[in-house]
């Protein structure tokens, strides 16, 4: 998600994150388990499957990105409830703009 340097980026990665916190999947332990096991077996590193929202600066704005767990045959809705739930927070702060609503404005001024 790009944001505009302007935003409140903190408060935006933290909303971001309460929301893919609050749809972490049940079956992460046994997903966890079975890593611990593979790392153990071909030497490799432990990935972390905690949701997680990573920061990075670009020409125009922020971009914050998410990652979070889920099964493969559930990830379009899983997306589809995560989006709607972050539309509808951003929705209540004022301070918190993405660039495709900033350009849209701009446009039709």
């Amino acid at each position: 998600m790009l944001i505009t340097f302007e935003s409140d980026w903190r408060k935006t990665k933290t909303i971001l994150h309460t929301i893919i916190s609050n749809h972490e999947q049940d079956f992460r332990r046994d997903v966890e388990r079975q890593l611990q096991k593979t790392a153990q077996d071909y030497l490799i590193c432990t990935p972390t499957t905690t949701p997680i929202v990573y920061t990075d600066v670009k020409d125009s704005g922020v971009l914050l990105t998410f990652r979070y767990l889920c099964k493969p045959h559930e990830w379009r809705t899983t997306s589809e409830v995560i989006w709607e739930e972050i539309l509808e927070a951003f929705e209540q702060h004022a301070d918190i703009d993405g660039i495709a609503l900033w350009l849209r404005s701009l446009i039709l001024y």
